[in-house]
């Protein structure tokens, strides 16, 4: 046998379903050790049904752990682990195909971790939220990178058809993100990172920047990235460069800000509104009032 890490000879002589390479450290299952210890598993034992379900998902067998967890539930339906670990499979196994059926399989794990009042339930919620979010950030990419071929596919031909298809598939990027960042959030809070994500989707594409489909979702992504810059703008642009985009690339998202309807700018991380239309309505307002009191006397 050898390491799947490395490539190291190394011999199970410990009769265990995972051990260690002292080559490399890293850990390996002996699947032959496991699939001997199913076969002559009692399948109404939960916990033993579970610990094979971990063994599955260690070795991202994500697919045969879901099945074998969905079985240990079947026997024990108060395991707020089992629950966690069949929400972190339904993250692992998303798809821009099944992302609502498994969003809403996770939503449905999470409710369930919530009624058996766990100690340890924030834990349970803040890491599966985080690698959903995680997750769904990368296939978000897809629908954005079909977006820009769509629009280079139509631009010189039809440029309201590539408009309209670019549009929908930034939408479905949008929309996915979004609704990664509120299940079960209750322990995670807004998330910058989410956000960032949402400005890149909606300006990766410069015609479709203004696109009315995307506006309150921009809004709101503006208003976070830019408290976060406020608050640390170090650590908030560090962030940045972790999702492999520049500082200078996401304060280009955040011009023009529109708030309460007013037009607003990002000068050097620091939001300005530009207010002076409503200075000189006052003033003329003040002016006529005092006119018209003149000539009632």
């Amino acid at each position: 046998m050898n390491c799947t890490s490395c490539g190291a000879s190394i011999e199970n002589t410990s009769n265990k379903s995972s051990y260690q390479c002292e080559y490399c450290s890293s850990y390996n299952y002996d699947e032959k050790y496991i699939e001997a210890r199913f076969a002559n598993l009692n399948p109404t034992k939960a916990n033993e049904i579970f610990g094979i379900a971990k063994v599955r998902f260690l070795s991202g067998r994500y697919d045969d752990a879901i099945e074998l967890l969905t079985e240990s539930l079947k026997e024990n339906n108060d395991c707020a682990e089992a629950w966690g670990s069949l929400a972190l499979c339904r993250v692992m196994t998303l798809t821009t195909g099944n992302f609502d059926k498994n969003v809403s399989s996770i939503e449905l794990c999470m409710s369930k971790i919530k009624s058996l009042e766990v100690n340890d339930s924030e834990a349970y919620f803040i890491e599966i939220h985080e690698k959903l979010l995680e997750k769904t950030l990368d296939l978000s990419r897809v629908w954005i990178s079909k977006s820009s071929k769509s629009y280079r596919a139509y631009e010189s031909t039809d440029p309201e058809k590539a408009k309209k298809r670019a549009g929908m598939q930034i939408l479905e990027a949008v929309k996915m993100i979004d609704r990664a960042h509120h299940v079960n959030n209750e322990f995670s809070g807004t998330s910058v990172k989410a956000s960032i994500y949402t400005l890149f989707a909606i300006y990766n594409l410069e015609v479709m920047k203004n696109d009315q489909r995307f506006e309150d979702f921009k809004l709101n992504a503006q208003k976070v990235v830019q408290s976060a810059l406020q608050k640390n703008e170090e650590s908030t642009n560090q962030l940045v460069t972790n999702l492999g985009l520049t500082p200078k690339e996401v304060r280009g998202y955040l011009k023009n800000i529109k708030t309460n309807s007013k037009k607003s700018e990002v000068k050097n991380g620091n939001l300005e509104v530009k207010s002076g239309k409503g200075k000189k309505w006052f003033y003329f307002l003040a002016f006529l009032a005092l006119i018209i009191y003149l000539n009632s006397d």
